[in-house]
């Protein structure tokens, strides 16, 4: 049995210059479509920052508004609810 009950909530997005926000397709980069789960609830602030550098360098939406040079900031809050009460929010933020 799992060690409890973990739920995930991910938003990313993009925030322009011009104060637009462009939501981004993170789980196209992820096999399992997820950060951690109760099966796999070791949850690193490394993760998140990797994964950050990773989406500025592959992501094709981010890549798109780079090459248009487009300013923004790419942001990515990720939150993990364990059993329910126990709430942890990491958020990350990365200018281009």
């Amino acid at each position: 049995m799992y060690p409890y009950f973990l739920e995930e909530h991910i938003d990313c997005f993009v925030v322009t210059e011009t104060k637009d926000s462009i939501a981004i397709d993170w789980k196209q980069h992820l096999y399992h479509s997820i950060f951690a789960s109760s099966a796999h609830p070791n949850f690193s602030r490394d993760i998140g920052d990797k994964f950050m550098v990773f989406l500025m360098q592959n992501n094709p939406q981010v890549l798109q508004l780079k090459d248009n040079r487009t300013r923004g900031t790419l942001h990515l809050g990720i939150t993990l609810v364990k059993e329910k009460t126990d709430t942890t929010t990491y958020n990350y933020s990365k200018a281009f």
